[in-house]
């Protein structure tokens, strides 16, 4: 049986996630292109530009989804160029996912106790009794008081708002207990209320657990007041990148590609 891969250790002298001249060609098509990217510990960190720029493809790569063309990753200054998706996570590297297509029938609270399970390696067993264990629900409890579903840890998957289910895929996210989180358009469909519970929620993370989240996200108010750093890709490839009003003034990002959506 091979090893289980480990979390890794960050180094505060580099930056917790790089990417070097990543790289990823389908077929003729260069979806990616020599993308070099560079999150630090303790930030958030947006990814942004129109549909077709290459932002699902690059978190692909980053997540072990898709096998870059070219180019290395580092994440905590450890190549993990390649690894598959399940030692990436180990690693500390997580991405939410879409919680209803996978456990819909689950509550919320079993959803993220089998999430917490997978992380320590037990057995998927819903009887078992280290899956009933005092320390697992424990935890489970307290990863679903910090999303805000307390009130909702008996409901059925299947059965939350849109908003909630959201925040349910960042729960199991947590479950992973990541260094880094990834989140792919975290207000997508939300009411206004719902896209302020959920920037909320990413900035209490981020300042509480000292997570940093690396994001995509089309609603340019979210990206502006949350963000630490934003990179804009076009055509697969780095366009600008800096701070939130550095990139808000610039003329190519808010004239060409992003529009009026950026303008005071």
């Amino acid at each position: 049986m091979r090893p289980r891969a480990q979390p890794l250790k960050s180094n505060p002298m580099l930056p917790l996630l790089k990417t070097e001249q990543l790289t990823k060609v389908f077929g003729g098509f260069c979806a990616v292109d020599r993308v070099s990217l560079t999150v630090n510990e303790g930030t958030i960190h947006s990814v942004i530009g129109p549909n077709g720029a290459g932002k699902s493809t690059l978190f692909k790569m980053l997540t072990g989804m898709l096998k870059p063309t070219s180019g290395r990753i580092w994440f905590a200054g450890h190549d993990i160029t390649g690894e598959p998706p399940h030692v990436i996570t180990h690693r500390g590297l997580a991405q939410s996912f879409q919680i209803t297509s996978i456990f819909p029938r689950l509550t919320v609270l079993e959803s993220v106790q089998t999430a917490i399970i997978a992380r320590l390696g037990r057995c998927f067993d819903f009887f078992s009794r280290f899956h009933q264990s005092r320390a697992v629900r424990q935890q489970a409890l307290e990863i679903i008081e910090q999303v805000g579903l307390s009130e909702l840890a008996d409901a059925e998957a299947r059965t939350l708002s849109h908003g909630d289910q959201r925040a349910l895929e960042v729960a199991l996210a947590l479950a992973t207990d990541p260094k880094l989180v990834l989140l792919d358009e975290p207000t997508a469909g939300m009411s206004p209320y719902e896209t302020r519970r959920m920037v909320n929620l990413v900035r209490e993370l981020a300042q509480k657990r000292n997570l940093t989240v690396l994001f995509c996200e089309h609603d340019m108010d979210v990206v502006f007041e949350i963000s630490d750093f934003v990179t804009v890709l076009h055509q697969g490839r780095v366009l600008v990148e800096g701070k939130p009003d550095e990139v808000r003034r610039n003329e190519t990002v808010a004239e060409v590609y992003l529009g009026s959506e950026v303008q005071q």
